[in-house]
Formats: C-alpha cells, structure tokens, sequence
C-alpha cells in the first residue's frame, strides 16, 4: 500500500471542513453555558484572578493566601489572565485556554500525520482524539483545567523526538526540549514521567549522541529552566522545592488525599468503560497491525507513540494517588494507532480513494455524534456533585439577581463561590462568604446545604425570599 495518496482538492477542502465543524461542536460550542466547576477549575481561576490583582504572576493565591494545596507552575494560569483580559472574567474565558489547547492538539498530531504520512490517516487519527470522550469532557478540554495543555506539550514532545531521531537534525531535539520545559511549566512531574522511555530509545539505538556538545548544551538549557523556575518559586514560598515538588515523588508510594487512593487496574478499567470505551476494544488489534506494518517508519513510529502511553499508563497505575483526569495525556497517542487501524481497514476494503473516504467518514459518524451531543448538553453525570454544587449553578443562571449584596453560608468547598464573588464585582453586587453564626438582621443569604438552612431557621426567625433547586435564600428577620 502507498502511503502518497493522489486526493483531490474538494475532497481535502470537504475533510478540513468537516474537521474544523468537529473541532468547533467540541471544544468551543457552549463552552461558558455550565457554572464553574468545584475543585480545579474554579480554583485555577481565582488563582489568575488574584494573580492579576497582587501583579504576582509567580505564585498562585486563593482568598488573600498562598495557595498551599495548588503547586502548579504558572503557564496555564498566564494563558488564563491573558483569556481574562481578552474576554472579561467570565466561565468562557476561564475554560477558552483548555479548549484552545484541546484544538490545537488535534490539529498538531492531523498536521504532523497528514504531511508526514497519509491524509486521511491524518483525518482519521485527528477525529478520533476529538470524539475521545476521556479527552474532551470535564477535567480536560472543557473545563478551565491544565491536562489539555499539559497533553499538547506531551505529544509535540513526541512528534519533535520521532523528527530527531529519523533525521539526526539537533533543531529537532531543541524543539522537543523547548516542549519539555513547556509542559514541565505547565504540570511539573506529569511532563517528566513519560522522559526515560524517550532516552530509553534514543540511547538504544544512537549511544554516541551522549558525546555530542550540542546536545548537552540543550539537555543543560532545560535543567536551567526548570531550575529558574524552582528557585523563583522558591523564593516566594519558602520550602517550595522539598514539600511541593519533590512530594510529588512521594505521592508514588503514599497518598496525596485519601479520596485518590483507588486500585491498580482503575485507569484501565476506566479506559475499557467510560473514557474511551468506543475505541479501547481497537487497541489490541490496532497494535497488531503496526507489528505487522511493512513500511519501517510508520511501524516504528505508531510503535513508539504506543510504547510511550503503555509506559505513561503503568507510571499511573503505579502511583498511589490517582484522578481519573491524569490520563488525558494518553488519549493523543491512543489517537495515532486508532486511527492508524480504521485508515488501514478501510485500504484493504477498497483501493478507490472516494470508497476510502466514504467509508472512514462512515466510521466517524458516530462517535462524532456522541461527541457533539455531550458536549452541546454539557452533561455532569454526578447528581450528588451537581446538589452541592446548586448555589455556584444558582449565580451562573442568575446574573441579573435582585440582590445588591447576598451571603453565602455554604459547608463545601467555596472556591466556586470565590470566582462568581469576584466576577459579580463587574455588576457591582457584592458576594460574602460567610459562617452561619455570623449573620445579621436584613441581610440576604443563600444556602443549599440542609444542615446549613436548619441551622439558620433555628437560629433566626427569616423571610424565605425564594428557593432554586436545593437551595433557599432568606432575608434574616431578627
């Protein structure tokens, strides 16, 4: 089979667009339309904001205090202020960086694929990372978070390696090493776990490029980077080096927050059946087929983008600590061998380039679908996250609210309430949290917490002004 393919301008132009309606429907399309989400996305927010406010862009901050819990490097939140600045302090601006990112990793690996390879290998192996619901969901892509971000540095990373190691040209290694300090920059460890396999393979097969000056040169400008960037951090948070980043070595063999302790087998599970169940049953088969490939450098490449997730996955798997959204990183290469498998299913099918083109676009149909449908519902599967998280959803669908000044005495996590407090600023309404023993006579409150409103009625006498869902707001009477 010849990897040059003979297609025509209208059916390229027809597969770019159908790409960028894919891309648009999954990344963008009502990306501002859910409230913020509690836990990372809304703290990574707030961290920007007062990042903007104290004019550090160094440390991350939370109501007035170093962010203790938050050790993450300032990348991402950079990209956040500048989305802040463009489109206003708003549930779109936070999440536009994570989409941008989200896109972009799809257009990278169908560029690098298409020129490389095969066009419609590239087609292909891009829709499949853009209808992977472990890679555009909550945690990733849609959401301000930094795993699409961090997931874009991975796979240049391994675009720019297979680039030097095919070509020996150094200004691909210097382009891979600018990617390393790039997702080094944006989540520390998680860009240095998957570097042994990397080194592994290179020294494997090319031992004396150790001896090369300009290769050390490179390897010692990202130490330098990394570096600069510990002792700055450093610097503003004492300690910052010994009980951030090197805990997060530690986290391999104690657990960071009890909630994440979960079993070996639980990113494989979740792999087989949720994030990528309509794809993972092709894996097998898929890296069979690449054993099997006759063209050397596409076998050695789908290889290697295989070798690398399977050895990200087990340093996951290993680890005592672990979150569901650690995986995103995967999805990328996983992207590269299924659409590999679908691109050579449909050549042995037919040889006729239309018939091709048909049936790939067959394939996708569906998991484009699905892919549009969740993401233009914004489903939150969890109904338990979505009562305790009633009041942030309450100020996302309120924000015309009669109330000049309204108190929120709320038992969970408050860094939702944060963000709607300081993006309520720009409709000069005031936004208080508070404990509920400190309440005052006329003053508004809201609560969704059971506990919280038996609390209140028992203690005061109020006016229930009006109710959302589980949540009630009170005016205190006496």
């Amino acid at each position: 089979m010849e990897l040059t393919d003979n297609i025509s301008k209208q059916i390229k132009y027809l597969l770019y667009f159908l790409l960028a309606v894919v891309i648009y429907f999954v990344f963008f399309h009502r990306l501002g339309s859910f409230y913020m989400r509690t836990w990372d996305e809304s703290i990574y927010a707030v961290n920007s904001f007062e990042m903007i406010e104290r004019g550090n862009y160094i440390v991350p901050y939370i109501n007035g205090n170093i962010d203790i819990i938050n050790d993450k490097p300032p990348l991402f939140f950079w990209h956040q202020i500048i989305s802040f600045k463009l489109f206003g302090y708003n549930e779109f601006a936070a999440r536009f960086p994570s989409a941008i990112y989200g896109a972009l990793t799809v257009v990278l690996l169908f560029s690098f694929l298409a020129k490389k390879y095969n066009f419609i290998l590239g087609f292909t192996s891009a829709i499949v990372l853009a209808t992977s619901m472990g890679f555009v969901t909550f945690h990733s892509s849609r959401t301000g978070d930094v795993d699409s971000m961090l997931a874009f540095g991975v796979l240049a990373m391994v675009i720019n390696f297979i680039k030097y190691k095919e070509s020996g040209l150094i200004r691909y290694y210097l382009f891979f090493a600018l990617f390393l300090i790039f997702a080094f920059l944006t989540k520390t460890l998680g860009a240095l776990i998957i570097l042994p396999i990397f080194y592994l393979l290179l020294f494997k097969d090319n031992y004396k490029v150790l001896f090369n000056l300009k290769f050390q040169a490179i390897n010692l400008l990202v130490i330098l980077a990394i570096g600069a960037f510990l002792y700055f951090r450093n610097n503003y948070e004492d300690h910052y080096f010994t009980t951030h980043f090197l805990a997060y070595f530690g986290r391999f063999k104690t657990q960071y927050n009890p909630d994440h302790k979960q079993p070996f087998d639980f990113y494989f599970n979740n792999l087989i059946n949720l994030r990528y169940s309509m794809y993972s049953v092709l894996l097998i088969p898929a890296a069979y087929m690449v054993y099997k490939e006759q063209n050397t450098s596409l076998r050695n490449n789908i290889g290697f983008a295989l070798i690398s997730s399977i050895f990200f996955l087990l340093i996951l798997s290993l680890s005592s600590s672990k979150c569901y959204w650690y995986d995103v990183p995967l999805y990328p290469l996983f992207a590269i061998a299924i659409g590999y498998f679908i691109w050579k299913i449909a050549y042995n099918i037919s040889a006729n380039l239309k018939s091709i083109t048909l049936f790939v676009l067959l394939f996708l149909t569906i998991p484009s679908y699905f892919a549009i449908k969740r993401s233009h519902n914004n489903d939150i599967a969890d109904v338990n996250a979505r009562k305790c998280e009633v009041i942030p959803e309450y100020f996302h669908n309120h924000k015309n609210m009669p109330y000049a000044s309204i108190s929120v005495v709320d038992g969970n996590y408050n860094s939702p309430t944060l963000f709607y407090k300081y993006h309520f600023r720009q409709y000069k309404k005031e936004i208080i949290i508070k404990q509920g023993s400190e309440l005052k006579i006329n003053e508004i409150v809201i609560a969704g917490n059971d506990s919280i409103k038996n609390y209140i009625t028992t203690h005061y006498q109020t006016e229930q002004l009006e109710t959302y869902k589980n949540a009630t707001i009170y005016k205190i009477k006496q």
